[in-house]
């Protein structure tokens, strides 16, 4: 009679440990979807120094993380400068533009070994 009991709580046991790891395996309950979010993403490849445009952009619909600093507006990115290359169909991250509203935030464009000066026009 105890080998059946201890035989039962260890079928119970393994029942409860496999539904513990099949939860921990899939969050998303079954029958219910990952919330989706609007991205913007580049419609072509963004040069190293482009200024962003409308025309430069897209969104798509989101599964899933959403990567640190990507934008969901288009006029958090439009008139911002590309700092590190951009490839089409990538989300645009805040880390790879300029800061918004910066003055002379093109150093980046300059070759390496190369100086830049400023020069006044009259």
């Amino acid at each position: 009679m105890k080998v059946l009991l201890v035989a039962f709580e260890a079928a119970i046991a393994i029942t409860l440990a496999i539904l513990a790891v099949y939860r921990l395996g899939n969050p998303v309950p079954a029958g219910e979807t990952a919330a989706k979010v609007k991205l913007v993403l580049a419609s072509r490849n963004l040069e190293l120094g482009t200024i962003i445009r409308d025309g430069d952009l897209m969104f798509t619909d989101w599964l899933g993380e959403v990567p640190t600093n990507a934008f969901s507006h288009t006029q958090d990115v439009v008139g911002r400068g590309v700092i590190t290359k951009i490839y089409a169909i990538e989300p645009i991250l805040d880390s790879r533009l300029t800061p918004r509203g910066a003055v002379g935030a093109f150093a980046a464009t300059i070759p390496q070994g190369m100086r830049a000066v400023a020069v006044a026009v009259d």
